[in-house]
């Protein structure tokens, strides 16, 4: 991908060991596979966006022109249930996230967390409360008037871009 800034992320996942994980963007859903291919180079026999950990972790590399957001989950096969992280941002540098026991928590710990990790971790308890899934029209004029806020005290920032798009999206 000519132009595009290529970043590997280590996942560290002791608690999955031998276990299965799943890495997406926060769009997969909306753009599907072509969208993925995009952002995450996978590795020779790997099925698309599945990692094994072995040795407590798994990496991949991240292609893109700008941050993304992106988050974990794990299939519980003997419950059928879907855990998922908390999202976190691949921005320009190598990162090392880690992860424990999804079922308990989502949350993710990075090594070296960029400015775009600092400020997403700053609104993420303002984001948290709200139910996007929330057809009321009260909670819907709050939830927009915050952001809108939000977008212009940071017109400039990418995770103010992403709030619009994780928006839309939950729309």
């Amino acid at each position: 991908m000519q132009g595009s800034n290529r970043v590997l992320v280590t996942i560290n996942a002791p608690f999955y060991e031998g276990k299965e994980l799943m890495v997406e963007p926060c769009l997969s859903e909306i753009h599907g596979t072509a969208y993925e291919e995009y952002f995450i180079e996978k590795a020779e026999n790997q099925k698309f966006n599945v990692n094994l950990v072995q040795n407590g972790q798994f990496s991949f590399w991240v292609n893109s022109h700008y941050p993304v957001p992106f988050y974990i989950s794990y299939f519980n096969d003997s419950t059928g249930e879907i855990r998922f992280s908390d999202i976190f941002f691949v921005s320009t540098t190598n990162s090392q996230v880690s992860i424990g026991n999804l079922e308990k928590s989502g949350k993710v710990s990075i090594a070296q967390p960029n400015p775009i990790d600092k400020e997403w971790s700053s609104i993420l308890n303002q984001w948290n409360k709200w139910d996007f899934y929330e057809r009321n029209t009260l909670q819907i004029s709050k939830r927009q008037k915050w952001l809108t806020s939000y977008i212009q005290a940071n017109p400039s920032s990418y995770v103010a871009m992403w709030l619009v798009i994780m928006d839309f999206k939950n729309q």
